[in-house]
């Protein structure tokens, strides 16, 4: 079953940290290395204290031995082709002619070349390495739900897991990879544009650390939304948590976009198709 991971995983970035002047905010330092505040009864701790204890580099190789774990489990992309459901819309639109289901099915090929992921360790950590730097510079603190964070590895281990992350900013999906990558929780496959596909060496770190890239309008393309739909249940079902952006697009005003149902019906029907 799915979860609803969004109120369970909360995230606060900050680039100062004011104290004593709302009276539902508590900040103090705790008796360990994590600084603690209490927002309204819940408890959030700021990983930016405990990574001052270390140094980049042995944060990165410090993190993320569950990477490798899970990257066994994920589907290969060449079986998405041979797939039932890919395989029945290769059917329909070949009309029992061969050779036109040969060209079907290299083009069909193609789709999944331009669309998986081919997410590493080595490029993870590297890609790690320059974010740390990055936001240690930007903030000074990156508050998390300590509970959240429990809730999701244990949902993470039992059932498929959908994070949907707001769009206001190019770190909103930045910030939830760090903070997984910190906590050692499976890092999701995430939903690209293709307008990142295209950009020279940008579209290469986003692949190789887990960046899986959709047109931005599918029109009438049934072979093209066969195959995506089935690569992103074939995460799910492999274990591989899946991140996209209920928006559909950046917001370009800092405040939310109204949702829409793509992606996310692909994912319920994961669900509620018994598979």
């Amino acid at each position: 079953m799915f979860r609803k991971t969004a109120d369970h995983l909360t995230v606060g970035i900050e680039k100062t940290i004011e104290r004593g002047t709302d009276e539902n905010v508590e900040v103090k330092k705790a008796e360990s290395i994590y600084e603690i505040k209490t927002v309204k009864g819940k408890e959030y701790e700021n990983i930016l204290t405990t990574r001052k204890e270390w140094s980049d580099l042995e944060w990165v190789t410090g993190h993320g031995e569950s990477v490798p774990l899970l990257y066994e489990k994920e589907k290969n992309c060449g079986d998405i082709v041979k797939s039932d459901s890919v395989q029945a819309v290769i059917e329909s639109l070949a009309e029992n002619d061969l050779d036109k289901r040969k060209e079907i099915e290299t083009q069909a090929r193609n789709i999944v070349t331009e669309l998986c992921h081919s997410r590493k360790l080595h490029w993870v950590r590297w890609s790690g390495l320059v974010l740390s730097r990055l936001v240690r510079k930007l903030y000074s603190g990156v508050w998390v739900n300590t509970d959240g964070i429990e809730q999701l590895r244990n949902v993470i281990s039992d059932c498929p897991v959908v994070l949907l992350p707001s769009h206001r900013s190019y770190a909103d999906f930045l910030t939830v990879s760090f903070v997984l990558f910190h906590y050692d929780i499976s890092l999701p496959a995430i939903a690209a544009g293709m307008d990142f596909h295209g950009m020279a060496g940008i579209g290469t770190v986003l692949r190789n650390c887990g960046a899986f890239f959709i047109r931005r309008k599918f029109g009438g393309d049934k072979l093209y939304w066969a195959i995506v739909k089935e690569y992103i249940q074939s995460q799910l079902l492999s274990g591989t948590p899946v991140e996209f952006f209920i928006e559909g697009t950046r917001s370009r005003s800092g405040k939310c976009l109204p949702s829409k149902s793509g992606l996310m019906s692909v994912a319920l029907d994961t669900f509620l198709s018994g598979r």
